[in-house]
């Protein structure tokens, strides 16, 4: 069963001390609210086919995909598809 996340997150939490993201390196661990109230945690995830989203209410091209990452979500959501959309 897939699950769909909708986190937001304010810019002063994210700890800018670890350095930029190197390609291939794990995420950090993090623990999200579904829109649903439950708790999610990346960990809880691991092994799965998970997509990551960082977008921004202000990002045109971040809006312009969202309907293509909710028809993505909704076909391969039976296939264990889980979208973790970040709003920064």
């Amino acid at each position: 069963m897939g699950v769909f996340l909708l986190v937001a997150i304010s810019a002063c939490a994210i700890d800018d001390t670890a350095g930029p993201p190197q390609l291939g390196a794990p995420i950090p661990g993090y623990t999200a609210t579904t829109l649903e109230g439950d708790s999610v945690s990346l960990s809880s995830l691991r092994g799965e086919v998970v997509l990551l989203n960082l977008w921004a209410t202000w990002c045109a091209p971040c809006r312009k995909e969202t309907p293509f990452l909710q028809e993505l979500f909704e076909e391969h959501e039976e296939d264990g598809l889980h979208l973790v959309g970040v709003s920064l």
